[in-house]
């Protein structure tokens, strides 16, 4: 089987040359100080020019800005939209995070949030990361231990471990967030790069190896901390059908999460983060009640393609649903810093 390595440093190689046009979907109308979030993404732009610019193509080099990237995009929001920390639309921003950089590393500042957090998601996207992460950890584990001297035991065994890996990040999905798409949670995504978009690990297949095989026996850790099954591709639980939304108004977080002013680090950077104090005056903050100016809008989400051989998390009809969404858009841009650089050549 190949490498998870070296499919991530193939992945990453590929996905270096768009990581300049990654874009995160939090707007400064709904942050805690509009004007300072602005200034800090249009100085993110500048700065993640001034890094791709000096990277003459190299596409390590364009990686490494992209790490830094998102630790501004992390660093803005922790300045100046905090009251949008717990929100769906911070997770999918560390979600990307750890995605596109193979340094980042928890602790994230804020992530994943604490459960019945205010203005949090409906899903709570981070436990379901740390969950998948777990999954591939344990996948890793699963084929070093594997000490059979027969090729065919090995290549049963390896087939096992992908196929619980698979199984434990969907069976994660499910249990955590039972009422919600499973492509909104990245179980389209999931499949896609566990299985190699099918050609390693063909998931519909994988009824018959796991009847065979007991994952907590190969080292895998129940999957999510609601449920300890390990599904197969014909017994997954129903999909769910609600969208993702955030669970109160942009001013349900009503102080900075970490305090005023908070360190954090990744890989040999240490941030100081300063927040803002709440200056957004079409959304009232006030000591003995909250009001606010603006109302959610009903979006409705379906869930998305599943590679060829990918089934269950996307089997069947896909299922629609309804649910009340914070305002979307798009950052301005990308920053990035290059000292990161020189930390990811070593990875």
């Amino acid at each position: 089987m190949l490498s998870r390595t070296i499919f991530r440093a193939l992945i990453a190689l590929e996905a270096a040359a768009t990581l300049a046009l990654a874009q995160t979907n939090i707007t400064a109308d709904v942050c805690a100080d509009p004007s300072a979030f602005t200034s800090c993404t249009t100085q993110a732009l500048a700065t993640s020019k001034g890094c791709t610019d000096m990277c003459n193509g190299s596409k390590m080099c364009v990686l490494g800005c992209g790490c830094a990237m998102y630790q501004s995009y992390i660093n803005c929001v922790a300045e100046s939209c905090w009251n949008q920390a717990y929100s769906c639309e911070y997770d999918k921003l560390v979600a990307a995070y750890f995605s596109q950089c193979s340094t980042a590393a928890e602790p994230i500042p804020f992530w994943p949030a604490p459960d019945s957090a205010p203005g949090g998601c409906s899903c709570n996207l981070g436990k379901v990361l740390q969950s998948v992460t777990k999954a591939q950890q344990e996948y890793n584990t699963c084929i070093t231990n594997d000490t059979s001297t027969s090729v065919i035991q090995q290549g049963n065994q390896n087939t096992a471990c992908g196929c619980c890996e698979v199984s434990a990040g969907l069976s994660a999905m499910y249990e955590t967030c039972p009422d919600t798409i499973p492509a909104d949670m990245g179980a389209d995504i999931w499949l896609q790069a566990s299985t190699i978009y099918g050609t390693v690990i063909h998931w519909d297949k994988c009824g018959s190896v796991l009847d065979q095989y007991n994952c907590h026996n190969l080292g895998f850790a129940p999957p999510s901390s609601n449920s300890s099954t390990f599904y197969k591709p014909a017994n997954l639980p129903p999909n769910g059908t609600l969208t993702l939304y955030n669970t109160g108004p942009a001013n349900a977080v009503t102080a900075p999460p970490s305090g005023s002013v908070f360190t954090w680090s990744q890989s040999s950077v240490m941030y100081t983060v300063t927040a803002s104090p709440w200056k957004n005056g079409q959304i009232m903050v006030t000591s003995t009640s909250i009001a606010t100016t603006k109302t959610s809008s009903t979006v409705t989400g379906t869930s998305s393609t599943v590679p060829p051989g990918a089934t269950s998390a996307a089997t069947g009809t896909a299922k629609t649903g309804a649910a009340m969404s914070m305002k979307e858009l798009s950052l301005v841009g990308p920053a990035a810093w290059l000292q990161v650089i020189g930390v990811l050549m070593l990875v």
